[in-house]
């Protein structure tokens, strides 16, 4: 089963079959808001720029001036008085809004550090789900009381 397309041009095509090709993420991915260093291997320029999202496999950096798709680079993010350090390399996702970035190396002590952020943010959206999902009941529940008092009256 699947879904059929009967009539596209074949720009919307090429579009469609490299939507539908896509590698899907290998770990969940969190908004996260922080500052990171980004320097190209070998390179003494250095850019400070601020993390948009964050995932085990990697983050999405805002920047004016993203760097070529593939290009290495030393990530160093800080977020609660902690700093993670990756090597990392510039994925495909290179945009006016800046770049994604694919954590290829790590020592032990950083793979610590991102594994307690990412551990914090998963708690912090499971509490907001269940916030929100109260919320609903709650909701329901009102509707609910508001209705049977309509129909008593």
């Amino acid at each position: 089963m699947g879904i059929v397309f009967s009539i596209v041009d074949a720009k919307a095509q090429a579009v469609l079959e490299q939507w539908l090709a896509r590698t899907l993420r290998r770990s969940d991915r969190y908004q996260f808001v922080a500052s990171a260093e980004v320097k190209e291997v070998g390179s003494w320029k250095e850019q400070v720029l601020i993390t948009r999202d964050l995932s085990f496999g990697g983050c999405f950096v805002e920047t004016a001036a993203p760097l070529a798709k593939g290009t290495r680079i030393r990530v160093r993010i800080e977020h609660a008085r902690a700093k993670f350090t990756a090597i990392a390399k510039v994925t495909d996702n290179v945009s006016a809004d800046g770049m994604g970035v694919e954590f290829v190396e790590m020592e032990t002590n950083d793979r610590a550090i991102l594994e307690k952020w990412l551990a914090d943010e998963n708690r912090r959206d499971n509490a907001s789900t269940h916030l929100l999902i109260g919320g609903l009941f709650l909701l329901i529940a009102l509707a609910l009381i508001a209705a049977i008092a309509l129909i008593i009256r």
